[in-house]
């Protein structure tokens, strides 16, 4: 009452900073009390229009703080999000002028809170990134909490359920801590609903009805509506679909008589056609679904339109109207792949789950291949059994899309092999190198090294068999290789899938090859990261070329198979990995010495010359390079360790050129001799 008379008072004066502030305030109160003494909208109007009519630098903290209020406005209000951010921006934009930080940092809270409503998760994101900035300069404990609450909601709506459990604790620490009161409601909604992607429906009840008794004492009826509208999620879990209508009206009816919050009125009305869907009260639910979805086309808000599009895509089947459901689900999809969305608010795992594969069974054309993506990762975990149930479906091609999918889920779960060969033989499964004792004798191991010495890509039987075999008649040598074919799987799978086969190794129209997907080589990291460092170098970009090629160097622990020194197919593959090694130091020593970094470049040719010690160039450049940086006698250790390498091993003397460059640094000795 104080606050409407101040504002009124204000008003016959005149007094435009009072107004402002006074405005600024009731919207404030009006949304954080549920309690609206003058409607929102009117205030909000109000806002707006003192706002447009003012000088620009006339009391900017005062419209700061009025943008911010009416950003929350349209935000928690009337439901114009995308309007709502726009004022918060106006309100972080005069704050930063004005070097207010704390006004700033509100700012952020609630732009990233309206880009989440709208599903805008990147710019969202991008909004925390700069609020934990501000956070991290200033000691404000409820800006801190506000950064947990939304980056909490935020990634609950993102379906990053563990890292919004994470933040949820440290809200709640905070709560505890500092008592806001204002904040503490949240801490119940979260909760709840992060029960219920956990599946724990009795906590999540009990937390709803604790939330509901909160609410009501604090007489907040925004809370309230969002109270009632978990507990409809709870009953709705539950299988008590009347109840979950009974609740989910009410809260409603507090959105639509008490607390006009017109995001979340819609918002109840998709979870009302969820339950109508459950009561077969068809008319009911798709008349809720309609509006909803309407005022989501209209506000751009991309997730909710989305999930409004799936669960009218499951009314429709149910009714038996399959073209109009398949429309639903092209549009829900297209919307979902376009945004990356993963997880929707009321849809869950399960309802999610039965949306995809619905798109599987209708062959929504425009739909299949994200649904099938989201079956095999998000889903996997519910999907598995529901796709297992399709194998006796009557629709054959129905049947092997649900086969791929569950062979992709099972792939998934399998763990990555990791094959060591520069500088010695080791097999990771996993994070765990394989013992001798599972290899099923050596002859299996032997097989793995020579499919890789031929780039692990599709290598012809035959050329195992010449390499492994090569003095055995065909029909012995074929029957060697699938005997050890199969004692090789056996190694890497003791137990084989009855469905799926062997996981890493397959023979397929007489070639050989390892999965591609689960069987990483260091062989072919080591050239991919070469050719990628050799693309940047040719595009002009030095430090991405550099990165690459560090990468690469790194990876080479030495010498293809070493142990191998009898086997002819691993020899050629040896000097050729060993030559672009040796390449590739001396193109990076070269970068380094166009950028100045001489001790870099004098580490490659170090590197160079243990790897070669008869490389003469390498002793050469390392010479030079000692030379310019006035390190004259480790120029000269370097060509005596030149000279005793190329002694010891072709009984001759180094190089003219070398034996040149040795004697001109010596004549820059001689001064310092005398």
């Amino acid at each position: 009452m104080a606050l409407q008379k101040a504002y009124s008072l204000f008003k016959q004066k005149g007094d435009r900073k009072g107004i402002l502030a006074s405005l600024a305030h009731l919207i404030e109160a009006s949304i954080y009390t549920g309690i609206h003494l003058i409607p929102l909208e009117r205030l909000v109007k109000a806002g707006e229009a003192i706002l447009q009519s003012s000088e620009m630098n006339e009391y900017p903290r005062k419209k700061a703080m009025l943008w911010y209020f009416l950003g929350l406005g349209h935000i928690l209000g009337d439901g114009n999000i995308r309007r709502g951010i726009l004022a918060c921006q106006n309100a972080y934009l005069i704050s930063k002028q004005i070097k207010d930080l704390t006004l700033q940092g509100y700012a952020l809270t609630f732009s990233a809170l309206g880009w989440g409503l709208v599903g805008e998760f990147s710019l969202a994101n991008e909004a925390c990134k700069k609020l934990e900035k501000i956070v991290a300069k200033i000691v404000l404990p409820e800006l801190r909490a506000s950064n947990f609450m939304v980056t909490c909601i935020l990634a609950y709506y993102q379906g990053d359920f563990a890292r919004a459990q994470g933040l949820l604790e440290r809200l709640q620490g905070e709560v505890e801590k500092y008592g806001f009161i204002t904040i503490s409601p949240w801490i119940y909604e979260i909760s709840g609903y992060l029960c219920l992607s956990r599946g724990e429906i009795p906590k999540a009840e009990e937390i709803g009805k604790q939330y509901l008794s909160l609410t009501t004492t604090l007489g907040n009826d925004f809370f309230k509506a969002l109270a009632l509208r978990l507990l409809g999620m709870v009953y709705l879990h539950q299988g008590d679909f009347q109840k979950a209508r009974e609740v989910t009206e009410q809260s409603i009816k507090v959105l639509t008589q008490k607390a006009a919050s017109k995001y979340e009125l819609q918002k109840v009305k998709v979870l009302l056609g969820l339950i109508g869907y459950h009561l077969k009260d068809y008319r009911y639910a798709e008349r809720k679904l309609e509006e909803a979805l309407e005022y989501f086309k209209e506000i751009a808000s991309h997730n909710s339109a989305a999930e409004a599009q799936f669960v009218l895509a499951l009314l429709k089947r149910d009714q038996g109207k399959n073209e109009e459901a398949a429309l639903h689900l092209q549009t829900g999809f297209k919307i979902a792949e376009e945004m990356k969305y993963d997880h929707f608010f009321f849809l869950g795992l399960k309802y999610l789950t039965q949306v995809c594969l619905l798109a599987l069974e209708l062959k929504v054309a425009r739909a299949m291949d994200y649904a099938a993506h989201l079956l095999s990762t998000r889903l996997s975990s519910v999907a598995e059994e529901a796709l297992k149930k399709i194998m006796n479906h009557p629709d054959s091609k129905f049947r092997e899309k649900a086969w791929e999918i569950r062979r992709t889920i099972h792939h998934a779960k399998v763990p990555i092999l990791r094959i060591e060969t520069l500088g010695g033989f080791q097999v990771f499964r996993g994070e765990s190198p394989m013992a001798e004792k599972e290899w099923d004798r050596n002859q299996p191991k032997k097989l793995l090294k020579a499919i890789v010495s031929h780039d692990s890509k599709r290598t012809p039987k035959d050329v195992l068999i010449e390499d492994l075999w090569p003095e055995e008649k065909p029909r012995t040598a074929e029957k060697n290789l699938k005997i050890t074919l199969c004692r090789l799987r056996k190694s890497f799978e003791p137990v084989v899938h009855r469905e799926f086969g062997y996981s890493y190794v397959h023979l397929h129209d007489h070639f050989v090859f390892l999965d591609p997907e689960l069987c990483k080589v260091d062989v072919d990291q080591f050239l991919s990261l070469l050719q990628k460092g050799e693309e940047k170098e040719n595009k002009g970009d030095r430090k991405g070329a550099l990165s690459a090629y560090a990468e690469a160097i790194e990876l080479y622990k030495g010498d293809f198979l070493p142990e191998e020194v009898y086997a002819p197919w691993a020899d050629l593959k040896k000097e050729k990995l060993r030559e672009k090694y040796m390449e590739f130091l001396s193109r990076m020593a070269a970068l380094y010495e166009k950028q100045g970094a001489f001790t870099k470049a004098i580490a490659c040719y170090k590197k160079a010359v243990q790897a070669d010690p008869l490389l003469e160039e390498g002793y050469r450049s390392l010479m030079t390079l000692y030379s310019g940086k006035g390190m004259l006698n480790e120029a000269l250790r370097t060509y005596e360790a030149c000279k005793k390498a190329i002694g010891e091993e072709l009984k001759t003397e180094p190089d003219p050129l070398t034996n040149s460059l040795y004697q001109k640094i010596v004549e820059k000795l001689k001064p310092a001799w005398a």
